[in-house]
Order: structure tokens, then C-alpha cells, then sequence
């Protein structure tokens, strides 16, 4: 027995109802109800994925096998004003006739709705048969029943046969809401510390929840996500995000405990603090942002002195060139003369972090002789907070101080001018804070 099913979900429509196609030839096939072959909502039979697999039916029938062998939609998303087909085919596979009347139904899972119902008279080896119901269903009672959301549909029937494995199969629909959705993913690092969290929405409304958690449907719209506290570890600022239509926006909370800083190194990896360049030697350097709290930087604020050990006070002829990871602009004022360089940065777009996230290369053209020394600083002038810290640029454009990976005062880049290097500078982390 094969039948089509039309769910139109309409505006407009004030009346349940369900009838037979005369067009299709539907001999042995009797509608449930009065109206036809579909009632309500109200009226349809609670079944969960437990129930398919253990319900008790109308009698065991040794050698008939009642199967659904097909259950299919013409489409798996659907919005309030969509028509919504599903087909399925029943057929009995074993070798004795199976006698009726029995029911098969389409409904949702865990729910008592169902879209139709046909009672079956008889259905013999190998018989074939087909009718056809259309289900129309006021919005407004199908959105009561259903919120936007994912939802299993069910094809089954209640014969008892020798083979209930078959009896049912299932298969799953979206029902997105009138305006465009999407989905938000919030991902808080690490995961045990289960940290609480509240987003809100384009329309102010709020939500609260604790740890990683998957949220669809989701308007549209620009959303703000506030960390809450967690004892031992600094709280991560506020993050917002615009989501688009059929979009998947992920807010990253990830909660340290202040690992990161900022330092100046010969290598990108964070490692070689010394160079044995000498006089006319071009050598790189980076300023990098180690162990980042954020997962993308605005810009950053830091500023570096060149100073000669040996002739202090002397005048710096070496020459430095800074180059940004992305098209960015320095609003920092220099005086190479005395060595004095700040970089008071604002990247064109958002840099994406890593283990080590290189802010700036400085191409250093070494025209002084003997040792140079580099030492990193906060910006002249440096942004609230007065810490004394560098800092980096947040997604909302507030500042977050990070720690130097230094003692104040202590050289974080050394040039020997052409002399072994004896020790690289030691780490020495300074604490950071928020504003």
C-alpha cells in the first residue's frame, strides 16, 4: 500500500481537514475518522522511539510481515506558509496475507501529533495499493505544537506480525521560523571549569547557560556574549558577533590563568633573545603576543627603547623599519635619535591568534658599533589601564594589558655587534589586567 501526504502549513487556514484524492483508486482503504484520513493534533496517539520498538500490537499473525519499506519528504526544511510531502509504502513481505483492519499513521516522535491515518482492511502477499491524503493545519496550532526546531517524523502501523524490526521508520525535518536563522555555538576552553555565560539577542532578550552549548534556531542579528567569573582564572571579555541567515557563529570563552604576555625575540618561535650581527648587518625581530587569552586582536599598544651599554646616553644611527601582519595604522610617535619607538597600533581587520602571534617584524639595519641593547615598555603615551603594561586591542575595542615577558628594565633583545652570544634574556613575566 503506497499513499501521498500533503502537510500544508498555511496562514490563512482556520480548519483542519483530510480527505481522499478521487483522481488516485484506493480500493480496501477506509479513513480514519469522519473527515477523512487525518484528525488534530489533540487527538493523535503519544509514541517515543521506545514505544516503535516495543509497543504491543493488535495480535501476532504467524507469516505475514507488514512492512514500511519507504518513508520520504520532499523536503527536510520547512517554514510556517511551506507545503510539506511525504510519502511512504507499505507492503507485507511475508508469505501469508495479512488480515485486517489495522492502522498505519505518519506522526511526530515523542509527541501525540500526527499528520494522517489510514485504516487498513487487508493486505495480501505481494498486494499493491495507493491513495492519496492532503492535511492542511492552522499555523497558529502547529506553531503552539511545534517551536522552530528539529523534529522526527514517523511512518508505522500497529499489525502484529512475525517481523516488528520493520515496522516503522523514521526520518528528520527542520521547521525554521518566519525570519532568517542561523546558528550560535558557544565554546568555553577548558571545558571542566563549565563556565556560566549570557548571550543577548538582536531583540534584547537574554539567555543564561553554563558551558559548550549549540543554540538553533537563532535569529538573525548582532549578539553579545558576557563570561561570567570563575575563581582562579581571569574572566574573558565581552564578545559580540552578527549572525546571518543559515551562518554558524561561534563565541571562544577561553579562560587562562594569565599565561600570556608579550616579548621581543629573534625567532618567531619565541625562543632566541640574543644576535651576533654586527655593523651593517640587517637583523629580524619580532614582537609577538605569547599564549593568547583572545582568539583575535584589534591592534595592540607597546613601545621599545635602543640604548648602547657602552656609550650611555650616545646617539642611535641603527635604523629600524616595522611592518604589521595586516594592513594596519600607527598613530605611535618615534624619535629614533635617542631610540625611542612606540607603536600605538589599530589593525584594518580582525588578526587571528596562535601559540605565538606575531604583532610586528622589525628590520633592524645595525649602524652602531659595539653592543645594543633593546628594551620593551608600554606605549609613551600608554591607554587606561595606567599599568605600565602592554596591551592588545579586543574584538569590542576595549584594552587588555598583557604581561612582559620581562623584568621593567631588563633588555628583551640583545645585538652583541659581532660578538658571541653568552645567555639568552630569561622570562619574566608581569602581570595583566582588563579594562
Amino acid at each position: 500500500m503506497r499513499w501521498i501526504l500533503f502537510a500544508s502549513i498555511l496562514l490563512s487556514s482556520l480548519v483542519v481537514a483530510g480527505c481522499f484524492n478521487d483522481e488516485v483508486s484506493a480500493p480496501g482503504l477506509d479513513p480514519a475518522t469522519p473527515e477523512g484520513a487525518t484528525r488534530p493534533a489533540d487527538s493523535g496517539v503519544l509514541l517515543t522511539r521506545e514505544d516503535l520498538l516495543s509497543r504491543p500490537a493488535k495480535g501476532i499473525q504467524g507469516g505475514a510481515d507488514v512492512a514500511v519499506t519507504e518513508f520520504d519528504a520532499d523536503t527536510l526544511v520547512v517554514r510556517p506558509g511551506d507545503s510539506l510531502t511525504l510519502s511512504a509504502t507499505l507492503a507485507n513481505l511475508g508469505g501469508q496475507p495479512a488480515g485486517g483492519p489495522f492502522d498505519a499513521w505518519i506522526g511526530v516522535l515523542d509527541t501525540d501529533f500526527e499528520f494522517g491515518r489510514l485504516t487498513v482492511d487487508s493486505l495480501a502477499v505481494g498486494e499493491t495499493r495507493s491513495g492519496t491524503v492532503h492535511y492542511s493545519v492552522p499555523v497558529a496550532k502547529f506553531a503552539k505544537a511545534y517551536p522552530p526546531g528539529t523534529y522526527t517524523l514517523y511512518c508505522t502501523h500497529d499489525f502484529g506480525d512475525i517481523n516488528p524490526t520493520n515496522d516503522f521508520l523514521l526520518l528528520n525535518v527542520q521547521l525554521l521560523p518566519d525570519e532568517p536563522v542561523g546558528t550560535i555555538v558557544i565554546d568555553v576552553t577548558p571545558d571542566e571549569i563549565m563556565a556560566g555565560w549570557t548571550l543577548t539577542g538582536p531583540d534584547g532578550s537574554s539567555r543564561t547557560g553554563n558551558g559548550d552549548t549549540t543554540l538553533w534556531p537563532m535569529p538573525a542579528g548582532e549578539y553579545t556574549v558576557e563570561w561570567f567569573p570563575v575563581m582562579g582564572y581571569p574572566t574573558p571579555p565581552p564578545m559580540q558577533g552578527v549572525l546571518t541567515e543559515g551562518q554558524i557563529m561561534t563565541f571562544n570563552g577561553r579562560y587562562s590563568q594569565g599565561s600570556s604576555s608579550f616579548g621581543m625575540y629573534f625567532d618567531q618561535d619565541a625562543t632566541e633573545s640574543c644576535s651576533p650581527a654586527g655593523f651593517l648587518d640587517h637583523v629580524t625581530a619580532y614582537i609577538i603576543y605569547r599564549d593568547p587569552e583572545l582568539i583575535q586582536i584589534r591592534g595592540f599598544e607597546c613601545g621599545f627603547d635602543i640604548t648602547l651599554p657602552a656609550q650611555p646616553g650616545a646617539s642611535i644611527i641603527s635604523a629600524v623599519t616595522t611592518t604589521f601582519p595586516v594592513p594596519a595604522t600607527d598613530v605611535g610617535i618615534n624619535d629614533p635619535g635617542r631610540g625611542v619607538y612606540n607603536l600605538i597600533v589599530g589593525f584594518n581587520y580582525a588578526l587571528g591568534t596562535v601559540p605565538a602571534t606575531v604583532v610586528a617584524t622589525l628590520d633592524i639595519l645595525v649602524l652602531d658599533q659595539g653592543e645594543i641593547d633593546i628594551t620593551l615598555r608600554a606605549a609613551d603615551p600608554q591607554s587606561p589601564p595606567l599599568d605600565d603594561l602592554p596591551k592588545v586591542v579586543r574584538n569590542d575595542y576595549g584594552l587588555t594589558s598583557v604581561s612582559m615577558a620581562y623584568a621593567p628594565g631588563v633588555p628583551a633583545l640583545v645585538i652583541t655587534g659581532g660578538d658571541p652570544c653568552a645567555a639568552a634574556v630569561a622570562d619574566f613575566p608581569v602581570e595583566q589586567q582588563d579594562n
